[in-house]
């Protein structure tokens, strides 16, 4: 099992450059260029890795308050990787979709693509919904998601 210091220097490296990606797309720091994406996604991107870092982080100092904000920033990195999935799916004009599975060509590739991050998109807001029944549940302080035990 790693060393709790070293998930701490990994997940605290992966947030703070999740962080410098958001600050970056948005202007506020130096960064590259020109992106070949939506401005809104840099900070999307940004975010997951910033907030994911963290929540990883804070996993490594186990208390009810941690678990709570780990929580809440859990259900964030999947709510920015879902939208991310969704706008691939359903966001307008052509993406360029690759695979070495897209043999049929590029408009039957971009298809296929759409429908695959349609089916993520789809998952991850699943699993959001999820997560965030037994997040409020655990905060509210109802029972833990458990299945039923028999008295017997």
């Amino acid at each position: 099992m790693a060393k709790p210091w070293v998930a701490i220097v990994l997940a605290g490296g992966t947030s703070l450059m999740g962080a410098w990606m958001m600050l970056a797309s948005l202007g506020w720091m130096p960064g590259p260029g020109s992106t070949h994406g939506h401005e809104w996604m840099g900070p999307i991107v940004g975010g997951v890795f910033c907030f994911g870092g963290a929540a990883a982080v804070l996993n490594q100092f186990p208390s009810a308050i941690t678990a709570a904000i780990t929580s809440v920033l859990s259900l964030v990195v999947v709510a920015g990787l879902t939208s991310l999935f969704g706008f691939v799916a359903f966001g307008p004009g052509h993406h360029e979709i690759g695979s070495p599975f897209m043999i049929f060509g590029p408009r039957v590739g971009e298809a296929a693509g759409r429908v695959a991050f349609g089916l993520g998109t789809a998952l991850g807001a699943m699993i959001f919904v999820m997560m965030a029944r037994s997040t409020l549940r655990r905060l509210a302080g109802g029972a833990e998601d458990q299945a039923p035990t028999s008295a017997a």
